[in-house]
């Protein structure tokens, strides 16, 4: 993650390292006074009602305070139990999305990389300049988004960094009440700096793997090395915001 096992398979180069990289998502989350806001895009055929639209926002503030909750009164982390808010949706069709009120934004056929975006004018990947207040974007900076949800329909495994996190639709909105959705559970930690572990034969020779979300297969939730590991990343970065 600093870069250490530079040229090494699956590691940060020294020029990606996290105390260098300014967009992770703890970056996001001080930069938004502790809070985080998504855009869905969704990729998909099929219908989503506004309960299931629902039910994905209320998933994500889970799966992203199994996260953070290890961190909360922790070598003074000032966050408890972080909001999270779905500021708007993505589609390439409209009467894909059956509701009808407005407290969510909808974009319609603005593509990036084939599939569906929200506005990149909303967009901190897009605009990751300090204090920057999204004077373009339709209700400023409440409206913005930090990261996106991309559900791809047919889409097996994921991807995640600090853009967000790509995960099948079906999987998604399968698995959207269960207490634990770990393959997004693993990309989001991608977002938060951690490689796979794929490697660690490669960068540890002879030390058995963790038992970690960041293994995939291995672990449903967040582990006990996930927390160690959450809580000495914020330890060795949380002087870029004192």
């Amino acid at each position: 993650m600093t870069g250490g096992f530079d040229g090494a398979t699956g590691a940060r180069p020294p020029g990606a390292s996290v105390e260098n990289f300014r967009n992770l998502i703890l970056d996001q989350l001080f930069a938004a006074d502790g809070a985080l806001r998504f855009c869905v895009r969704w990729e998909s055929t099929e219908t989503v009602s506004q309960a299931m639209r629902d039910q994905i926002a209320e998933a994500l503030e889970r799966g992203a305070n199994e996260w953070f909750e290890k961190l909360a009164g922790y070598d003074c982390f000032p966050f408890g139990h972080v909001p999270v808010l779905v500021t708007g949706w993505a589609t390439a069709d409209r009467n894909l999305l059956e509701w009808s009120d407005d407290t969510v934004r909808v974009d319609v056929g603005d593509f990036r990389e084939g599939a569906p975006q929200c506005q990149e004018a909303c967009g901190r990947f897009f605009h990751q300049q300090e204090g920057y207040t999204y004077p373009e974007c339709p209700g400023g900076f409440d409206a913005h988004y930090d990261m996106s949800l991309w559900l791809t329909q047919g889409m097996s495994g994921g991807a995640g960094g600090d853009w967000g996190q790509r995960v099948g639709s079906e999987y998604f909105t399968g698995s959207v009440t269960n207490d634990h959705q770990h393959i997004w559970l693993h990309e989001f930690g991608h977002g938060l700096g951690f490689p796979d572990y794929y490697n660690w034969d490669e960068w540890a020779p002879g030390i058995e793997g963790p038992n970690s979300v960041m293994v995939a297969g291995r672990a449903s939730l967040v582990t006990e090395w996930d927390t160690w590991m959450v809580r000495h990343l914020w330890s060795e970065l949380k002087p870029r915001w004192q």
